[in-house]
């Protein structure tokens, strides 16, 4: 899972200096896929337990560019609506261009299969940091 070309280009339309909050909604596969490629393709462990391990690399990464995980908790119950999401984070990024630099990044490409594995599906909103 990755933006679209079109959606790239219009995140990059905005000012690439403004700060940006991510809201990530994650919905697990029930068992962590992984390409017959890689070592852990033969590990037996669900979608969540994959992007844990995603996120303990993820991490780094984002505190190199000088951002922060603020939020990440498992979806409780929908209180208006009827989604269907696992997990909820909130990551804050001090300048929108270091979405596209992560992606880059040896340590995030060195990480990216766990999260590709553990994801069934993903809703991923830019909001604006003005709070922080």
């Amino acid at each position: 899972m990755k933006p679209t070309d079109e959606q790239v280009a219009e995140m990059m339309r905005a000012n690439p200096e403004e700060s940006i909050c991510l809201v990530n909604l994650l919905k697990f596969r029930d068992r962590a896929e992984y390409a017959e490629s890689v070592p852990e393709a033969k590990m037996a462990i669900s979608g969540s337990e994959a992007f844990s391990k995603y996120m303990d690399g993820f991490r780094g990464v984002i505190e190199q560019l000088g951002g922060k995980l603020i939020y990440s908790e498992k979806a409780r119950r929908f209180i208006i609506g009827e989604g269907d999401w696992d997990r909820v984070a909130v990551i804050y990024l001090p300048a929108r261009k270091f979405f596209l630099v992560m992606q880059q990044m040896p340590e995030f490409q060195a990480v990216k299969h766990h999260r590709d594995a553990g994801l069934l599906h993903q809703d991923l909103t830019e909001t604006a940091a003005n709070a922080l």
